[in-house]
């Protein structure tokens, strides 16, 4: 039975002998309780509108439509610290697991049931989840002591590099590694834009193909070197970069980053992992690979291949890390991502991240180290405010100071100025004290150009890509697909244009 005319906050019936208000902006009804108007000032307000002799009426608004005229009146306290960074603040991906198919969930359910008892029992509920970005943020991982790796099948560097700028800020993290794989590098271009990311240096390795390519960037806080002794390439089919992380005092550590093309044949993929696997082993390293390695692990008990391949990593004593699928469309799901490591310690965080970036979702992991010298320097910034000056004070300051120092029986001119000096050294440190600079404060000084607009921009691509990946609707994917599509150019365009 369809109501007429309901009340527009409770959609229940009106009655005629019910006190209702009709809205000025939506023109509906709505019970005084409803909108916690009180009876006096509902008799107060039906008095003016009733009395012919007033000629400016009272205008009344109800809840829903004052809510939706203001910034942030629809959300809720924990909705609006979301947005107030920018954001996302409608989670749809942490049920993902439920829309999986019931094979998908089962071997999902074995792969990790596989890792967690051969590593860290304990862990279970928290070993690989998905995470939306407020989520993570509000986890407040600690980087000091851990080992932190991110990793982003990007789908071109270059055309997304403002992009993976933009969810580092947002992300609120320092990463140890960032592995990128896809990067389109060719080998025979240099890249027409600068990729350096402030406070990293990276290691590249371009593709001679029209996809593919590695890089890893890694924290200028650690010491680190090339390995390209244990680097796997072939032509046009695979591409890796490997990097040597320095601990003074204790064990290196090794980080790698894959990508295999599809064309490369699943075993002889695995022949040459095994062959790097097996000379980290030998080094007795601890040793970290992402990457994209177009072997969905969900196939595992249908794939002879894929078995053989997994069988392989766990005979080295490597494990995966992401057990979730990590590239999701309107038609598939697939766990062809992923971060492998062969030195378990209880407490380790993996998981997705829900960004929309490219057609893969990020991942991360983050490791507790038991090595004591695996320590992260703080880099800490401070800054004077020179803003607002007060003249008369800092004039009166410096003059007192001054005075103080200055011996005006003897003239020295070496003294004087060295009195000058020292004056002004201290009415500076008196009126504009050092003030360390926060981790924010740094971000915002080194791009700048990221505006709350954009940030506003990419929040809506995000909701379009959470809607997608849980529609299940064929005309509704249709559409979304197409207003993700202009909602990602959008934010494109608006990067540019912010940065020129």
């Amino acid at each position: 039975m369809v109501i007429k005319n309901p009340c527009v906050l409770c959609k229940k019936f009106i009655a005629k002998t019910h006190r209702a208000l009709r809205c000025d902006i939506c023109s509906g009804l709505v019970h005084i309780k409803c909108n916690n108007v009180t009876p006096s000032s509902y008799h107060r307000y039906m008095d003016n509108k009733n009395d012919p002799s007033i000629t400016v009426k009272d205008n009344w608004y109800c809840i829903s439509c004052i809510n939706s005229q203001l910034p942030f009146g629809l959300l809720n306290n924990n909705q609006f610290y979301i947005n107030s960074k920018g954001i996302l603040s409608e989670s749809t991906l942490e049920n993902m697991n439920f829309s999986l198919s019931h094979a998908d969930k089962k071997i999902v359910k074995q792969i990790s049931n596989i890792i967690v008892e051969n590593t860290d029992p304990t862990n279970a509920e928290n070993f690989c989840k998905y995470y939306e970005l407020d989520n993570f943020v509000k986890s407040s991982f600690i980087p000091e002591s851990n080992l932190s790796i991110l990793h982003l099948n990007i789908a071109s560097l270059q055309f997304h590099f403002d992009s993976l700028l933009v969810l580092l800020n947002v992300l609120e993290f320092s990463f140890d590694c960032i592995a990128i794989t896809e990067t389109k590098i060719n080998i025979n271009a240099h890249p027409t834009k600068d990729l350096n990311i402030p406070g990293y240096h990276f290691y590249s390795t371009p593709t001679e193909a029209s996809k593919g390519g590695t890089l890893v960037y890694v924290s200028d806080i650690l010491i680190s070197k090339p390995r390209k002794d244990i680097e796997i390439y072939k032509p046009k089919d695979l591409e890796s970069t490997f990097i040597e992380i320095v601990v003074p005092r204790g064990k290196n550590i090794i980080i790698g980053c894959i990508y295999k093309h599809h064309g490369i044949d699943i075993n002889e993929f695995t022949e040459l992992l095994t062959h790097t696997l097996d000379k980290t082993n030998k080094e007795k390293k601890i040793c970290c690979i992402a990457g994209d390695f177009n072997i969905n692990l969900l196939k595992l008990n249908e794939n002879k291949q894929i078995e053989e391949y997994f069988d392989a990593l766990t005979n080295n004593n490597f494990m995966p890390l992401i057990t979730l699928p990590t590239r999701i469309t309107s038609k598939t799901k697939t766990l062809i991502d992923n971060i492998i490591f062969n030195n378990f310690t209880p407490g380790i965080k993996s998981g997705n991240i829900n960004v929309s970036i490219s057609d893969h979702v990020p991942q991360f992991a983050i490791i507790p180290l038991s090595n004591k010298f695996f320590t992260h320097k703080k880099q800490e910034i401070f800054v004077r405010n020179f803003k607002d000056i007060d003249k008369p004070l800092l004039l009166n300051t410096l003059k007192a100071e001054l005075l103080a120092s200055t011996n005006t029986d003897v003239s020295d001119i070496d003294r004087d100025l060295s009195n000058l000096l020292e004056s002004t050294d201290r009415t500076v440190q008196q009126l504009f004290p050092l003030k360390k600079v926060s981790k924010r404060q740094l971000k915002l000084k080194s791009k700048p150009w990221i505006t709350n607009a954009i940030l506003k921009a990419i929040q809506l691509r995000d909701k379009t890509y959470s809607k997608l990946k849980n529609s299940t609707d064929i005309p509704r994917k249709e559409a979304l697909q197409i207003d993700l599509r202009d909602k990602k150019s959008n934010v494109k365009t608006m990067l540019r244009a912010s940065k020129k």
